[in-house]
């Protein structure tokens, strides 16, 4: 269970720390704390987890299983559910040397279900077929898909569940949603039950749909919604095994592998969707994946605009020198994301956005300054109050016209073990962009020592946003907003752990979702990843992995300095670098399984920027290449370049084949296959420093410490023609 120890805390104020007075007369200044810069954290990571009581239920249920019990199996998971079926259980827990994974009792007892030999499946069926029957029938009569969702999430192991899941399935593909439709359809796909610990991945119990027309609409799905080599890969596979399976599909009966084949032959000749290349938030996507087709070349600066200077960080507590990378993150960081959107570029301050004319760089709108907007600050150095630790970031979103920021103080820890620490408020807006910047809502957090971390999400109605309550230890929750009002559709706590401040200094946090499929997905950096749903918030998993044991905040230790890091999706898998380890770790998105761990040669990466031929390419210091799959998952195969000299200046993007990686005074651009430079763009004849990246067709932004920079673009064909005819010209 959630549990807070006020009481600890109290005591520990009471009889453990010597509280220095500071002078008032420096700005921001706080009763301090003797401190070191050394810290540990720990692996008591807290999450909503089933008690005793609980554990030892289900422990009889699983025997009287063994027994073959059916009629105590079936009371005995209907009482559980009903009574507990939010808590979660570990479902590691019997397994020696692997980290926590925890699921809520109701998918638990649902996977119990399903796994059921016939004689109790058909017991537990006869309980539950009346009602799911007439669920699928009026479902299906009124097109009403809250009841089939309801027979899915519920009552997966009943006789109608496989009808629900292809129809909502079909539905969300005619709705434009072939992601969605994906995450239906896997559900129909039988499991590997062989394996040692409980099999986490949603399968119905019996299916009466054939295993090549799921694929073959899992494959239709990954072409509709654009991941074409995805799809090539999967028809490769699926014509070998399924060649000369028919069945339904496109409206007539027809060969499986012929017509996919065709279609993906026609997808390559499809135009782009409507703002496919767009830069809308964070890494471009929701999926916090760049889709960026092409390779470009980079023609030449179009304009440029100064951003104001962040407030300083001034630590106090401890008396080392930082050393010469943290001053460097301190006085000029990299803080800024920018997006482009709807013609114009976006950039958000810590309490105002700007927006320029893609084109010119202009102020939009006909303003005379490029701020848009801003939220009231009675003292702009207050935005960062003395003895602060962490990154300095700043996120947008932009979807359908609209704009979504989080603005206030990015500070998102105070120190609860400080009776008058300085209180930090920030809030979540939505703007019109329509209306040229006009406020749709505001919406504070819900009460006191609560913070948003980093820009929200939005898909369809829903905005998707990360809190925190600063508590011992800092607790992180997801949220659920109506777009239209800012309303709250729901909130579902994630997890508690200690921080690297130990409640005893402010820290800056920037945490921010991923959304693929029907799954909201969250790196807390908090030794934990978890996945819930979009629909009701409800935990799908939480999986754990060791944090570090020991740091020292004095000196750059460049995991720290990941964030915003959110989890990359791709193809089922998820990539995190979370910033209390020095790993990156890959993970099954449907069952939370940890698949693979690069340890600490994951230590230098701060930034995961996308995937190349069955690679995820990383960066920091230089780049690297992690091997994704084979005898090799998880291995760094391959660096650029290779030296002791700190290169990495920004965060990179990857187009077509290569990867565009920016340096303090160039940007080169990097063969993902061979991992060597291709060709170098140098900055210094424009006096641009490097910096962050975002790409639209035909503009690149590079978004330094103190200005953003707009590059003309074009792709590498077309320009390599009008070089050479205007060679031929000057002849």
């Amino acid at each position: 269970m959630e549990r807070t120890g006020r009481h600890f805390v109290r005591l520990l104020c009471v009889i453990g720390f010597v509280v220095v007075n500071f002078s008032e007369q420096a700005s921001g200044q706080i009763i301090g704390l003797s401190l070191t810069p050394e810290y540990q954290l720990s692996n008591d990571i807290r999450v909503n987890e089933a008690d005793g009581t609980v554990r030892t239920r289900l422990a009889e249920i699983e025997e009287a299983i063994k027994g073959k019990h059916w009629d105590e199996v079936v009371a005995g998971i209907r009482e559980v559910v009903t009574k507990s079926g939010d808590d979660l259980v570990n479902v590691t827990a019997r397994l020696k040397g692997v980290p926590p994974r925890y699921i809520p009792v109701r998918e638990y007892c649902q996977l119990l279900l399903t796994q059921l030999p016939q004689e109790g499946l058909e017991k537990y069926r006869q309980v539950v077929d009346p009602n799911c029957r007439l669920w699928l029938e009026k479902g299906l009569q009124l097109e009403d898909q809250s009841l089939l969702r309801r027979i899915c999430d519920a009552e997966l192991a009943s006789n109608y569940a496989d009808t629900a899941l292809w129809y909502l399935g079909e539905w969300s593909l005619q709705a434009g949603l072939p992601d969605q439709a994906e995450f239906f359809w896997r559900q129909l796909l039988p499991v590997d039950r062989q394996s040692g610990e409980l099999f986490t991945w949603r399968s119905v119990a019996t299916c009466r749909y054939s295993a090549a027309a799921v694929r073959a609409r899992l494959i239709l799905a990954a072409i509709l919604a654009g991941r074409l080599s995805q799809a090539r890969q999967e028809l490769v596979e699926f014509s070998t095994v399924h060649s000369s399976e028919r069945g339904r599909m496109a409206g007539r009966e027809a060969n499986f592998a012929a017509t996919l084949t065709g279609l993906l032959a026609d997808a390559e000749h499809w135009p782009q969707w409507p703002g496919r290349e767009s830069w809308t938030t964070f890494a471009q996507n929701g999926r916090r994946l760049p889709q960026i087709e092409k390779e470009f070349d980079i023609i030449g600066l179009v304009w440029r605009a100064k951003l104001p200077p962040l407030p300083r960080v001034i630590i106090t507590q401890w008396s080392e020198v930082p050393s010469p990378r943290l001053l460097v993150e301190d006085q000029r960081p990299l803080s800024f994301f920018p997006v482009i959107a709807t013609n114009a570029v976006f950039v958000a301050g810590f309490d105002r956005i700007y927006g320029f004319n893609l084109q010119d760089g202009q102020p939009l709108w006909g303003l005379k300054v490029p701020e848009v907007f801003s939220v009231s600050s009675d003292d702009r150095e207050q935005l960062i109050p003395v003895n602060t630790m962490g990154a300095k970031r700043t996120t947008i979103t932009v979807d359908r016209e609209e704009l979504f920021a989080r603005l206030g103080s990015p500070v998102t820890i105070q120190p609860a073990l400080l009776s008058d620490a300085i209180r930090q408020k920030n809030v979540l807006v939505a703007l019109d962009l329509e209306q040229e910047g006009k406020l749709l809502w505001s919406r504070d957090p819900p009460g006191e020592g609560w913070s948003f971390e980093g820009a929200p999400l939005v898909v369809e109605d829903n905005v998707y946003a990360v809190l925190r309550r600063a508590d011992v230890p800092s607790h992180i929750y997801l949220v659920c907003l109506d777009r239209e009002t800012g309303d709250r559709r729901w909130l579902r706590f994630i997890c508690a752990a200690d921080t690297p401040g130990r409640s005893m200094l402010y820290e800056m946090t920037h945490l921010l979702p991923t959304v693929a499929q029907d799954t909201v997905f969250l790196t807390t950096n908090a030794g934990a990843v978890a996945a819930v749903s979009r629909e009701t918030g409800a935990v799908r998993w939480i999986t754990c992995y060791p944090r570090i044991q020991r740091g020292d905040l004095s000196v750059w230790e460049p995991f720290r300095f990941r964030e915003p890091n959110p989890a990359v999706y791709c193809n089922g898998e998820l990539y995190v670098a979370p910033t209390d380890t020095t790993s990156v770790l890959g993970i099954d998105a449907f069952t939370g399984a940890i698949l693979w761990n690069t340890g600490s040669d994951g230590e230098k990466i701060e930034y995961l920027l996308g995937v190349l031929n069955d690679y995820l390419i990383a960066a920091g210091d230089r780049l690297y290449w992690i091997a994704l799959h084979g005898p090799q998952a998880g291995r760094i195969v391959a660096r650029w370049p290779i030296g002791a000299e700190y290169l990495g200046h920004g965060r990179g993007i990857v187009a077509g084949g290569s990867v565009y990686w920016p340096t303090r005074d160039a940007i080169y651009v990097i063969d993902g296959q061979t991992a060597q430079p291709k060709r170098v763009v140098q900055l210094s004849p424009w006096q641009v420093e490097g910096g962050n990246l975002a790409y639209s067709e035909g503009y690149l932004v590079v978004a330094s410490s103190r200005e953003i920079a707009v590059f003309r673009t074009a792709p590498i064909s077309a320009y390599a023609v009008e070089s050479d005819t205007s060679a031929r010209r000057s002849k």
